[in-house]
């Protein structure tokens, strides 16, 4: 289930038709994926540090779901070029391409691929990106963990898993409901918000009139501070 209104990034994914995930109008994930990479590759050529925070959901004393900030953020590398930054392709090739043995790229590796991967120098970080499409399904989640720790064994490379959604998303508790969540949380609200400050070209793409402030306005809830 997912809530759209004012405030949250879930109206714009819900547009031109709002009917529902089901029967709604709508672009797809590959689009918004797409989006967010322009944005990453935009950001990148400032020639400025670009940092957009995580955050963690889990439950507080009382039992109660909630967002807590992390102290990392995700950290865009200054001077990206297009061949580190790799949209939807196969995860095997690009184990490959880092170097792990060919013995150790087994099958369940060949035919996934994560939205977005990241890699400058010995970093590496791998974007799963959701609007309101499927959810981010339990072995989604269990597979990426194997990566991570495969990646890490195998080779010189630093690997951190990032899950991209928006505040009007409400089934996060369904797939990241421990204390120890694997990926850290980037909200689609702070992607808008660094698009409207930071990219005046790819800010002037999003039509029908509306400041982008529009859509994340609702950044200040408890346990939740605007970046």
């Amino acid at each position: 289930m997912t809530t759209e209104g004012r405030g949250n990034v879930t109206y714009l994914f819900c547009q031109p038709e709002k009917e529902g995930r089901e029967n709604g109008l709508h672009s797809s994930e590959s689009f918004w994926t797409s989006i967010f990479a322009l944005y990453i590759l935009i950001a990148s050529d400032l020639r400025k540090p670009t940092q957009i925070p995580t955050y963690k959901f889990i439950k507080d004393d009382k039992d109660n779901w909630k967002y807590i900030r992390n102290k990392e953020f995700l950290n865009v590398p200054i001077g990206l070029k297009y061949d580190d930054l790799i949209i939807e392709g196969k995860i095997n090739k690009f184990m490959k391409r880092i170097g792990i043995p060919d013995e150790a790229i087994t099958a369940e590796y060949w035919d996934k691929k994560p939205d977005i991967i990241i890699k400058k120098d010995n970093q590496i970080s791998i974007i799963e990106v959701k609007t309101i499409g499927s959810p981010l399904l339990k072995d989604s989640v269990e597979f990426y963990i194997k990566l991570k720790n495969l990646i890490k064994i195998k080779s010189e490379y630093n690997v951190e898993l990032y899950f991209l959604y928006s505040l009007g998303n409400n089934e996060a508790e369904k797939y990241l409901n421990n204390n120890d969540p694997p990926f850290k949380i980037i909200l689609w609200e702070h992607v808008l918000k660094a698009i409207d400050l930071d990219t005046g070209e790819l800010r002037r793409a999003f039509s029908g009139g509306k400041k982008l402030s529009y859509y994340y306005n609702n950044l200040k809830l408890k346990g939740h501070k605007s970046g």
